[in-house]
């Protein structure tokens, strides 16, 4: 793709995106988006450069079809701001390392139960911040936990934790062979002025204004690892990624009755841009019955409806929107672009029925190899864990293994199949050979 993009790019805007893909860093997915989209738009019309300059949009796109051409400036979103300011994530790893290491593994597992507070910037949990996380599980206040456990292992031990004003609690649970957690949901939008998506805005637009190009403009947002993005669900105090692009493009009317006021008007804050396109990695990995594992990109155009500089038709937005059609095997989604190197391309993904369990074989060799810590793959799998729980103590068995190919993709299913009965040998203690 880089290859085919040299000459209308220009070599150093390509060497540019080369260096920032091969440096596995933060900007990798970014790059590898703008690639994305790049190639895409030259599959279906002419990508003409502006600048060399990274602080300028990325490239115009001419359209055969419309006669148009476009200015089109590429950005990802991540909830990278949001796990910073909520560390969670790091904070359940470091739990199970610090469980394992303490011996507690064998004796139950250790539930955690994170509390929060609202703020104007939305939900701060209770958990430590990142720098302090590993000071926190090396201190009195948890080894003495650890060692109340040890001291009498078969029964329940709590431990509270105090951090924004809020308690949050671990809790050991004997003889429990998975670990559980729970939080509130932070990584949502809450103030339509300070999100990812209206900050953005605002940076792109003045980048765009200080091109002085004479051409209608798009934003391409592109999913980052970003829940707004994903999710079709949100919380009662929450704004859609789309809400709030609609907004920012064509604000909302006043509506009163006399002297109620009904809705808050909201004044739209751009005629520069003429819309903006996101873009996200969708898959049926989850599907159960599908003949074709694939992934593949789902575009939403928000379009400005309210008055804009510059005219641009549908049928330009329709063959920019064709161009992702053309795009070769994707062969990871934004969480685990970068994880390719530690884990298997369908670790975390997992497929249940009644009496079936499927999940990715490579990951459940690289844990038997010791490779993935067991804890780890608790973490992804609970539910898988859970499952085979289930229906061991239901008295089924495991009848059958099938391995399910992926051509595509450097992994493959494992499904493990169960009936009854489980064989009464199953209960005795096992031996060495």
């Amino acid at each position: 793709m880089l290859v085919a993009l040299e000459a209308p790019l220009g070599m150093a805007r390509a060497e540019e995106l080369r260096r920032r893909i091969a440096r596995d860093d933060e900007q990798s997915v970014p790059a590898e988006w703008e690639l994305t989209v790049a190639y895409a738009l030259s599959c279906v019309g002419e990508l003409r450069p502006i600048s060399s300059n990274t602080t300028q949009p990325e490239f115009l796109f001419h359209s055969p079809e419309s006669g148009e051409t476009v200015l089109v400036e590429v950005t990802a979103v991540s909830d990278k701001a949001a796990h910073d300011r909520n560390p969670v994530r790091a904070f359940a790893e470091a739990l199970g390392q610090a469980c394992s290491q303490a011996g507690l593994v064998s004796l139950g597992a250790v539930d955690y139960q994170i509390g929060s507070i609202e703020t104007s910037k939305g939900p701060l949990l209770a958990v430590p911040p990142k720098k302090d996380i590993q000071r926190f599980f090396a201190s009195e206040q948890f080894l003495d936990f650890v060692r109340s456990i040890k001291a009498n292992p078969k029964k329940t031990h709590t431990l509270q934790l105090h951090y924004n004003d809020v308690v949050s609690s671990l809790t050991f649970r004997p003889g429990n062979k998975t670990s559980s957690g729970g939080h509130r949901h932070f990584q949502g939008i809450h103030s339509l002025e300070n999100n990812p998506f209206t900050n953005r805005l605002k940076k792109k637009i003045g980048q765009i204004k200080a091109a002085g190009q004479s051409y209608p403009a798009v934003v391409v947002f592109c999913d980052n690892n970003s829940s707004p993005m994903r999710s079709i669900m949100k919380g009662w105090n929450e704004f859609s990624a789309v809400e709030v692009i609609n907004l920012f493009l064509n604000g909302r009317p006043k509506i009163s009755a006399g002297p109620m006021l009904i809705q808050p008007g909201i004044r739209k804050r751009t005629s520069t841009l003429n819309g903006v396109l996101l873009l996200t990695v969708k898959s049926n990995f989850m599907e159960i019955f599908s003949a074709e594992r694939r992934r593949w990109i789902e575009l939403k155009y928000i379009k400005n409806d309210t008055g804009t500089r510059y005219e641009l038709r549908n049928e330009t937005i329709q063959m920019m929107a064709n161009g992702f059609t053309k795009l070769p095997t994707i062969n990871s989604d934004p969480a685990n672009a970068r994880v390719h190197f530690s884990y298997p391309d369908l670790f975390g993904a997992y497929k249940m029925t009644d009496r079936s369990i499927t999940f990715s074989l490579f990951t459940l060799q690289k844990v038997l190899a010791g490779e993935i810590p067991f804890e780890r793959f608790q973490l992804e799998h609970s539910d898988v864990i859970a499952h085979f729980h289930r229906l061991s103590n239901q008295g089924f068995a495991v009848t059958k293994i099938t391995i399910e190919s992926c051509p595509d993709m450097d992994d493959d299913w494992v499904r493990f199949d169960f009936d009854l009965p489980f064989p009464q040998k199953g209960f005795a203690r096992p031996s060495r050979i």
